[in-house]
């Protein structure tokens, strides 16, 4: 019995250990027992704890290796390290103003060249901007490979930036999709993933004519036979607000933080959390004081309970709809004997002041390069912008300027990628929002990187008589990927643009 448990200990320390071979164990052991001042799990995973080298490393060598003579690409954090190494390999790296232009590019290089073609994108709403291309070789039958970047892997279902089921989405389009978790795995997933790509593709061709009949129709079938088309009733979750009342009116104080805020001024105080989640905006969690009280509205259960535990704990989780129970909510303190207290909206106040007296030096700084400020053009933006105008926001640093020194108008009147952080929204919700709000002025505020996305929908706008002002940063570069990829990888590749 004693032999048996040491023999599942070793085969689980094997397992754990991911030990594929016998020179595997052999360097294992001697790296314990050399001395070399490491961890011991360091020595145990066969890890260099002073190694410079990357992921991207690899990928870059093994697409060499593979007669890869090009990259398509649009940057991305999550994929720097690849696009560095392989512009250090002598791959050339075309960096596209549209995911989706990349992997059309990339296909067409696999026609032409009768070999593979490939294209890396950032994760999110990098990869899924490519399933139109990507169909499109699938129906060509292009060798095409699609490399994009993912969260990682610890933050998986955390609610990180970006953090969907990718392979979902891809698997009905590819022969072969593949997550990499460990650096060891990505010589050999790309390895098979090219030689699943260069393989004949055999067409099941057996009693094809049968099947189709089948499949149409049960697609079509009873179809138009008369049906209910009035809306399904809803079920909606609606406030029990005695309790959040209580809880509320017992607070000395409170900060809202909502789906649209920024993060927490006061970190001492109680907080209502309505309709935001304690994903990465805010910290997980973490940014909330661990003294105050915290009351947290949703109506989704998954997402009112995000990390909690982890990083935060609530003292009240409301799962309702948040408009209602704060209108309930309104009414019972309208009700009752509770005020603000005048100490809380001083410090808020003087808070305010105090972030409107550095925008404010940063606004009148004059530019030594003879360019404008951005900060003071959008100073001046927000002075005449009329009080009905709707605000597009779509890009990276200028946009995110633009945030803080150009006030919305009101309530529905700006709109930005949100959560996902996607590129590209400009022209479609400029599009939404001139059709809802017919007479009110529309603008787009642009970076000169996300521009390139929607400009050609200025065709539209004017097809449809629509007429929406664009306004564009031109900073010359994609600033928010090269002020880390630049520090961390000496390069600016594919993250520079032209001033226009």
């Amino acid at each position: 019995m004693f032999a048996v448990l040491i023999l599942m200990i070793i085969l689980f320390l094997w397992k754990w250990l991911d030990i594929r071979s016998f020179s595997d164990l052999q360097n294992c052991v001697k790296l314990i027992f050399s001395g070399n001042g490491q961890h011991i799990v360091s020595n145990l995973f066969q890890v260099d704890e002073k190694s410079q080298r990357h992921g991207g490393e690899l990928v870059a060598s093994v697409l060499k290796a593979h007669g890869v003579k090009e990259i398509f690409t649009l940057c991305g954090g999550h994929i720097s390290p690849i696009l560095v190494a392989s512009e250090n390999l002598g791959i050339r790296i075309i960096d596209t103003r549209h995911e989706v232009t990349a992997v059309f590019a990339a296909d067409a290089v696999a026609r032409l060249r009768q070999s593979i073609g490939v294209a890396v994108v950032t994760a999110g709403p990098g990869l899924t901007n490519t399933i139109t291309a990507v169909k499109n070789a699938e129906m060509a039958e292009s060798p095409l490979l699609l490399i994009g970047g993912a969260a990682p892997t610890l933050l998986k279902g955390r609610g990180a930036l970006q953090d969907i089921n990718q392979l979902v989405l891809f698997r009905p389009l590819c022969k072969y999709t593949a997550r990499v978790q460990r650096l060891r795995d990505i010589v050999p997933t790309l390895r098979n993933a090219i030689k699943v790509n260069r393989e004949f593709n055999f067409n099941v061709k057996i009693a094809l004519n049968y099947y189709l009949r089948c499949h149409v129709s049960r697609q079509f079938g009873a179809a138009w036979l008369p049906q209910d088309i009035t809306p399904l009733p809803t079920s909606i979750a609606m406030p029990k607000s005695e309790k959040v009342c209580e809880e509320f009116i017992s607070c000395s104080y409170a900060k809202y933080t909502n789906r649209y805020s920024g993060r927490p001024i006061l970190l001492n105080c109680n907080y209502i959390i309505k309709g935001a989640v304690c994903d990465f905006r805010l910290s997980y969690g973490r940014i909330l004081s661990k003294k105050s009280k915290i009351i947290i509205i949703n109506r989704n259960k998954n997402q009112l309970t995000k990390n909690e535990k982890a990083f935060w704990n609530s003292d009240v989780s409301v799962q309702a709809d948040v408009a209602s129970t704060l209108f309930q909510v309104s009414k019972d303190i309208g009700n009752s004997s509770y005020c603000v207290p005048s100490e809380w909206i001083a410090l808020l106040r003087k808070k305010e002041n105090d972030k409107e007296e550095s925008n404010f030096k940063k606004i009148t700084e004059e530019i030594t390069n003879g360019f404008l400020n951005p900060l003071n053009f959008l100073s001046r933006l927000d002075m005449v912008l009329p009080d009905n105008a709707v605000l597009v926001a779509d890009g990276g640093d200028f946009v995110g300027s633009a945030a803080y020194i150009v006030r919305p108008r009101g309530p529905l009147q700006w709109l930005d990628p949100g959560a996902f952080g996607t590129l590209g929204v400009g022209g479609g919700f400029a599009l939404g929002a001139k059709l809802v709000y017919p007479d009110c002025p529309v603008y787009i505020i642009w970076g000169d990187g996300s521009s390139g996305y929607s400009l050609m929908e200025y065709d539209t706008f004017t097809r449809h008589k629509l007429p929406i002002t664009g306004i564009i940063g031109n900073d010359a570069c994609w600033t928010q990927i090269a002020r880390e990829q630049v520090v961390m990888f000496k390069s600016s590749v594919a993250v520079d643009l032209l001033v226009s």
